[in-house]
């Protein structure tokens, strides 16, 4: 499976590179018909009130089929762990009924 991984508004350092393959870059082990993955990290604009919100976005292509998934938090850290859960659902589910 290939991972592309993209950041808006936020710097990509090597620690999040990392995390970001390490938490989503297994994917094809839930199914093995995974192209590939798009993963995008962004810190959100200042309009809310207070505190940095990040979100965490991933696309994930099968044959014939995009997944997608998505997490806001409030640190970077929580937002892969929360999509690494969310898309790991949504691939199974997927999976399930395409069997």
């Amino acid at each position: 499976m290939k991972l592309s991984i993209k950041s808006t508004q936020l710097e990509l350092s090597e620690a999040i590179k990392a995390d970001i393959e390490k938490k989503l870059g297994n994917l094809d082990k839930y199914y093995d018909r995974i192209l590939d993955a798009q993963v995008e990290v962004e810190k959100t604009s200042d309009h809310h009130r207070k505190g940095d919100i990040y979100r965490a976005e991933i696309n994930v292509s099968v044959p014939g089929d995009a997944l997608r998934a998505e997490s806001l938090q409030d640190t970077i850290a929580k937002a892969l762990t929360d999509l690494r859960k969310k898309i790991i659902l949504v691939v199974k589910k997927y999976k399930e009924k395409k069997g």
